[in-house]
């Protein structure tokens, strides 16, 4: 169980200068978490109060060895939030300079947005985020069109169309996109991720999609005709659900998550609130929660107990950055969520606050290091 605690106490250890280091990562925490999407009270007394409040919500990041360090679940300009508590603000300062000693780069590395490149059937490529909105093509029968809302659209005008010519929908590393497939079928695409599908289902027994990198699926239904996504060593298939797929070349392990409906990976039936885990060996279900899995499509990273090392494959593919690793990195196993719209040095000043690990930015490369 985690140690609890009290606001007041930490409040008067800093004061008084006793206050230690694990101590002082909590107290800023809590500041941090109450004060992301409200107007910061200078009073002290109001503070304490409201310090008190958030204390029982907030997450935990826990390594291995059971040692239990906090974690804000709200990042969000935490940095105007904590310099505007005036009675603190050498605490923020002492810890941002340890961290900006090893940050060598002058500009910000800033998240990725929404951007991909939709390859139609004649090997056409169309660059969307430097693409006016409207129609685009006609591609096998279909309609394609790019919406106001960033949205990669497919009408299927001729029920007769062929259903064996493909498109590919392709983000780089700093992009994600959505698409509505023909039969009404919605998809977010993370960054670094491809999607190869058809242009109509007319006519076909099963609605097939290949997969590679993460995709999240709200699938239409349509009992009739299964929804099957293939990727690197499972096949899921569907008639109409909600659910995630990673599958990343360079992650050892490809996982499945079901929000709602059913599932079936591999001839093994999924049930909301549980996770299949793919490695060359063997299959795994977890219960988990599932809209942790989901949290990069509402801009948020959310980790249940991973590694250092995943943690940043995430990291560098969003924010588009080369990652290496100094060091040991085994037992360095994080949960908690931030923000995907933050300067990736705010991510990482919050791991290094746990002082369990530090890193050094070098352009576009972070180096991470015990």
């Amino acid at each position: 169980m985690a140690r609890k605690y009290d606001a007041k106490q930490l409040i008067n250890k800093l004061r008084t200068g006793k206050l230690s280091d694990d101590e002082k990562s909590i107290l800023e925490s809590w500041y941090m978490v109450w004060g992301a999407d409200k107007e910061v009270d200078l009073g002290e007394e109001t503070l304490i109060k409201k310090l008190e409040q958030v204390e029982a919500e907030l997450p935990q990041l826990v390594r291995k060895n059971k040692e239990v360090i906090y974690w804000p679940r709200y990042v969000a300009a935490a940095a105007t939030i904590i310099l505007a508590i005036g009675i603190y603000l050498s605490l923020f300062n002492q810890t941002k300079t340890i961290n900006q000693q090893v940050a060598l780069n002058t500009t910000p590395i800033k998240p990725g947005k929404n951007g991909a490149r939709l390859t139609l059937s004649n090997g056409r490529t169309i660059v969307l985020n430097t693409t006016d909105n409207g129609t685009l093509a006609t591609d096998g029968g279909s309609t394609i069109s790019k919406a106001d809302n960033g949205q990669l659209k497919y009408v299927d005008a001729d029920k007769s169309a062929n259903a064996n010519i493909f498109n590919t929908l392709i983000t780089s590393n700093g992009e994600q996109y959505r698409l509505l497939l023909p039969d009404g079928t919605k998809v977010w695409l993370n960054a670094g991720s491809s999607l190869k599908y058809p242009t109509s289902f007319s006519g076909v027994a099963k609605r097939a999609v290949e997969l590679t990198g993460e995709g999240y699926f709200e699938v239409a239904k349509d009992a009739h005709h299964p929804f099957i996504v293939s990727s690197a060593g499972q096949e899921v298939e569907v008639l109409g659900t909600h659910f995630d797929i990673s599958s990343y070349p360079d992650d050892a392990k490809a996982l499945t998550t079901l929000l709602e409906g059913s599932v079936r990976i591999n001839n093994n039936l999924l049930k909301p609130g549980q996770q299949a885990v793919v490695t060359a060996h063997q299959l795994k279900i977890f219960d988990i929660d599932a809209q942790s899995a989901i949290a990069w499509t509402k801009g948020r990273f959310h980790f249940n107990g991973e590694n250092i090392t995943g943690i940043m494959r995430c990291i560098s593919r969003w924010y588009n950055i080369e990652v290496t690793f100094k060091g040991d990195m085994r037992g360095k196993d994080f949960a908690g969520g931030f923000s995907r719209y933050d300067d990736v040095s705010t991510i990482l000043d919050l791991l290094a606050s746990t002082n369990h690990l530090h890193y050094i930015i070098e352009g576009r490369r972070v180096t991470i290091m015990n």
